[in-house]
């Protein structure tokens, strides 16, 4: 809430910026987990720091609450992991998921393994309002700490798993498997108001276990991607499907908005994925696209469900959802003709893949942003975020050393096999509707400010601000007769305008 961003990861470089560190030195090993807190400019570490032992450890999902706490999760190897106020002290397999929380300030407060004696891997962390902590992610363990579990026998090869701490993370609220006879994978968790919990990621197994599904039946290929929703006590699935066609899908990001419908992003090889009438896209591209679907909170219906991509190869790797139902979505490309509107980067910028963000309207249909964003190397997005304002915030990886930069921590890439980037994006004003009542024009969209103003086939029109939704144009509508067409944009204070929008007067 006060504008800070953090960011996780894993790093093998000794030099990674340190700043106000718990662990200012490299642990060792092939790689070290890392935390950063910036600042809300973007151009000052507030904190910082290393969080590793002497073999491999990594950070995959971060979750942050109103009062600055972070938690974490990822996998270790390292028998020496800082671990603080443990559930599980020791390592007990090859590898380890990991559970950290770090303070406002960046000190290490708690940290503790949680795994079995074979490879555990901790994929995605939320909290909900009381300050409980869920973690997904994959395990080879049969005996994986479990707890009030709705599924307590290992169901075949690789199976996830959903566990719940309470607020210390000194107890185990509940932890159950979730699989079949194949591989399954959490990639991603989410939690609504009532403590419901969403995952997604990807299953080999004919035999997943399905609820109310959507699609009872493995789509074929090597995996599908899946989406579950728990109950709260972790005691049920409310449901459970299949998501993907005859190739190989995987569900990599899941997002929920307030009425419990599931945002899902991955990536598809299949030519018969489901789609929606009226999709953004209803046909792959080529090669493997992105795909996004929305899923209804009882996980049998698809609100929407579309391809996104261009004929080279594409995944959306993270995605968030706004108020008004629109979901963002980053990822990469290899595409010179991934679909793109408005865009600040419209061009592919070159080598194997650009990132790219991309922001799709509630219904599903059409783009509200679309933009390449990367140089002339391999770049990729693989986190997005978004404040109240509209602002974007997208995090990801680089080996261009032209990667676009503005007002910049670190303007340059320092060399090694790549980078990371961290990028905030204020998309323009975007008009979803028009009506006309009594003598004035009534404009609806998002991300208008308070000078904000309407213009009538490119004329500046006396404009009165409503909400960051909503403006109305004084008198405009006398302007407009019956069957005339016009065309209407809104302009924003710093010059940034929406996309045209046709209006007829009925």
């Amino acid at each position: 809430n006060a504008g800070n961003t953090y960011i996780a990861g894993f790093t093998d470089s000794l030099n990674f910026p340190m700043a106000s560190a718990t662990q200012p030195v490299f642990g060792g090993g092939r790689q070290d987990a890392f935390v950063v807190k910036l600042d809300p400019t973007g151009t000052r570490v507030i904190y910082s720091t290393y969080l590793g032992g002497d073999q491999q450890d990594n950070a995959t999902g971060i979750a942050v609450d109103v009062t600055g706490n972070v938690w974490l999760t990822g996998f270790t190897a390292s028998t020496n992991f800082p671990v603080m106020n443990a559930f599980q002290p020791n390592r007990a397999g090859l590898l380890d998921a990991f559970v950290s929380r770090l303070d406002a300030g960046g000190s290490l407060v708690y940290s503790t393994h949680l795994g079995g004696s074979g490879s555990d891997y901790g994929s995605s962390v939320v909290m909900d309002a009381s300050g409980n902590v869920y973690v997904s992610g994959m395990s080879t363990s049969v005996n994986f700490p479990l707890a009030s579990a709705m599924q307590s026998s290992f169901g075949g090869v690789v199976d996830m798993y959903v566990a719940k701490f309470n607020a210390s993370g000194r107890q185990l609220v509940y932890s159950t498997f979730l699989g079949g006879a194949g591989i399954d994978g959490a990639s991603s968790i989410a939690v609504d108001s009532a403590g419901s919990i969403y995952v997604t990621g990807l299953t080999s197994s004919p035999n997943l276990r399905i609820v109310n599904a959507l699609q009872p039946r493995f789509g074929g290929g090597l995996f599908d991607a899946f989406v579950a929703k728990l109950n709260a006590s972790g005691s049920q699935l409310i449901y459970s499907t299949y998501l993907g066609g005859s190739r190989e899908d995987r569900g990599l990001r899941v997002a929920i908005d307030d009425e419990g419908n599931a945002y899902v992003t991955g990536d598809t090889d299949s030519f018969n994925f489901t789609t929606t009438t009226g999709a953004l896209q209803a046909n792959t591209g080529g090669g493997a696209d992105a795909f996004v679907a929305k899923l209804n909170s009882s996980g049998n219906q698809l609100i929407y469900s579309s391809y996104l991509g261009g004929s080279g190869i594409e995944a959306g790797t993270a995605i968030a959802v706004d108020a008004r139902g629109s979901a963002i979505v980053t990822g990469f490309t290899g595409s010179t003709n991934f679909p793109t509107s408005r865009a600040l980067q419209q061009t592919f910028g070159g080598g194997s893949f650009d990132g790219f963000v991309a922001k799709i309207g509630a219904t599903g249909t059409a783009l509200d942003y679309s933009s390449y964003l990367g140089g002339t190397d391999v770049d990729s997005g693989f986190g997005v975020a978004m404040d109240a304002a509209g602002s974007l915030f997208i995090m990801g990886l680089t080996r261009s050393i032209d990667f676009p930069t503005a007002g910049a921590l670190q303007r340059n890439n320092a060399g090694g096999a790549s980078d990371l980037f961290v990028a905030k994006i204020k998309p323009g004003p975007v008009i979803s509707d028009v009506s006309i009542r009594g003598k004035n024009l009534f404009v609806a969209g998002g991300i208008f400010d308070q000078d904000a103003v309407i213009l009538l086939d490119g004329e500046q029109q006396k404009t009165v601000f409503q909400s960051s939704t909503e403006l109305k144009g004084k008198k405009v509508a006398r302007k407009i007769f019956p069957g005339q067409a016009v065309r209407l944009q809104v302009r924003n204070a710093d010059g940034l305008t929406s996309s045209e929008f046709n209006y007829t007067r009925p």
